[in-house]
């Protein structure tokens, strides 16, 4: 019997929230650092804390569980910290108009699954996963 699996949708609304908020102000204010802490905090879940959901609980923010799996949920947000990571990296390397780009790009499809529900990272995922069927076949 496969174990029930559950999506804090809460956790999502507040992660996406928190992107589409600091991504233009620290754009506006000319602050490369807050992106490179969304990244820190985008890719925390992978080293056994996870930075936004504690965040969340420290904030009252009561979970809303749903029976979902977290799997395609997950890889939109590892895919988001890549992006995070990788405007970051340009912002090192002085180059800013990559990393602003790639940081909007991030900010936008926040937005669009915040206002819409269509996570286009979890779209990739399911695509990626009948991709391995196929190949498995």
């Amino acid at each position: 019997m496969e174990k029930a699996q559950f999506t804090d949708q809460n956790q999502l609304r507040f992660n996406q929230s928190l992107l589409v908020a600091t991504i233009p102000l620290a754009f506006a204010l000319g602050l490369a650092w807050p992106v490179a802490l969304l990244f820190v905090l985008m890719a925390s879940h992978h080293l056994g804390f996870d930075a936004l959901a504690w965040l969340k609980r420290s904030l009252g923010v009561r979970p809303r569980l749903t029976h979902e799996d977290p799997r395609p949920h997950r890889f939109a947000r590892t895919v988001g910290a890549v992006f995070l990571g990788l405007a970051t990296l340009a912002f090192g390397l002085e180059a800013w108009a990559v990393g602003w780009v790639l940081a909007f790009a991030v900010a936008a499809l926040a937005l669009l699954s915040l206002t819409t529900r269509v996570c286009v990272g979890c779209f990739l995922y399911f695509q990626l996963r009948m991709f391995q069927q196929r190949l498995s076949r």
